[in-house]
């Protein structure tokens, strides 16, 4: 589609409107971990870092089949064939650069060991970037874009050793580590995102020896605070966080406890948590992720693990309530996955992830028409 062409489109479904979005959107990528249920298992796991792979028995018989989709909005899923992709892995994290127009991955872990290696998404294939300095090889940390930094965060995770806390920014060429004055918790399978109205990066919860976490911090772009909200979502992990540009809001959803699995929906106003109650909601998971759909208007979410093994299914969230999709195609069951969105070329973007039986690197994308925006024509 050449540039005319795409404007005309774009302007037929709302020009001003559908612009604000694009460059609005900020996504949370979700590097997050299982640990299993009871206190020997948790304490192995965090002390031996490995990921392990679903079995087929253990997964095969619980991916969801989806219901129909009573939203009214669109989405399909499209499997992208990749001349050169990443090794199978689960656990790493992806996150789009708003100022270079980046879709960047980083880190996983895969039955060959933990993973630091860095890579770019162009729309079509995957291409290695090999920066000066890099962070530690790690597994279930998170990533997000930071303006005031004007590129990535990453911060935490579990390396060969233990579990980081450590802030590393990325800037469309080089990893810099930084020394905030004051740093979260070490953790892992927390969650980040940017929320445009506050303009706050916002961290929540994860899991480290001490069990699973509930504190919220800020970044400044400087240093980490954190913050006091007068309610908050219960301790977890694996939980799955991003801001939904459609309507202004960020929604946090479900995650592993000391002792439950949720299905709960939050909203983050910049002071509070507050508990919000949909109609219909995905049933309970962790490792799973949410993104914003911004051909669509609405987050997706997919995947993940319940109690009962892997899930495929693939829900909406349309401010109010979840809507359970049923796409033509789809990807396999898997959970630690990685989801971004890639606002540059209209897509959603998903890669990898703890299988059935297997690290996966497929590449799925949810796709519509191309925006083409002053200084990132793709």
């Amino acid at each position: 589609m050449d540039h005319a062409s795409a404007c005309e489109a774009h302007v037929l479904r709302s020009a001003i409107d559908r612009l604000r979005r694009y460059v609005a959107a900020s996504v949370i990528v979700l590097g997050v971990f299982s640990i299993g249920g009871n206190t020997a298992e948790k304490d192995l796991a965090l002390r031996f870092p490995l990921i392990s792979v679903e079995s087929d028995s253990a997964a095969s018989a619980h991916a969801q089949q989806p219901k129909n989709n009573a939203s009214g909005q669109s989405a399909d899923w499209f499997q992208a064939s990749p001349s050169t992709s990443p090794s199978g892995r689960a656990g790493h994290a992806m996150a789009y650069n708003r100022v270079t127009g980046q879709l960047i991955l980083f880190g996983g872990a895969n039955s060959g060991g933990v993973l630091n290696d860095t890579w770019i998404w162009d729309g079509a294939t995957w291409t290695q970037l090999f920066p000066s300095t890099s962070p530690n090889a790690r597994y279930n940390h998170a990533m997000a874009f930071d303006p005031s930094f004007g590129g990535i965060i990453l911060f935490g995770g579990n390396d060969a050793v233990g579990i980081l806390n450590d802030t590393w920014g990325w800037d469309g060429t080089h990893w810099t580590q930084l020394f905030p004055a004051t740093s979260p918790y070490a953790r892992l399978g927390h969650a980040m995102a940017y929320d445009l109205i506050t303009d706050q990066l916002i961290l929540f919860g994860g899991v480290n020896s001490g069990g699973a976490l509930n504190d919220t911090w800020i970044w400044d772009g400087t240093t980490w605070t954190e913050l006091a909200p007068s309610n908050s979502p219960n301790a977890r992990y694996g939980v799955a966080m991003t801001f939904d540009s459609a309507h202004q809001q960020m929604i946090l959803f479900g995650g592993q406890g000391a002792a439950d699995t949720f299905n709960d929906t939050w909203l983050w106003d910049g002071t509070n948590w507050t508990q919000l109650a949909p109609a219909e909601s995905p049933s309970a998971r962790e490792d799973a992720a949410i993104a914003f759909d911004s051909v669509h208007d609405q987050l997706v979410l997919f995947g993940g693990k319940s109690p009962g093994g892997i899930l495929n299914d693939t829900w909406v969230w349309g401010g109010t309530n979840w809507t359970q999709l049923n796409p033509p195609n789809s990807p396999s069951a898997r959970y630690l996955y990685a989801m971004a969105s890639d606002l540059v070329r209209g897509e959603l973007v998903l890669l990898g992830g703890n299988g059935v039986g297997s690290y996966l690197n497929d590449t799925w994308r949810i796709s519509g028409d191309v925006i083409f925006v002053d200084g990132f024509d793709p």
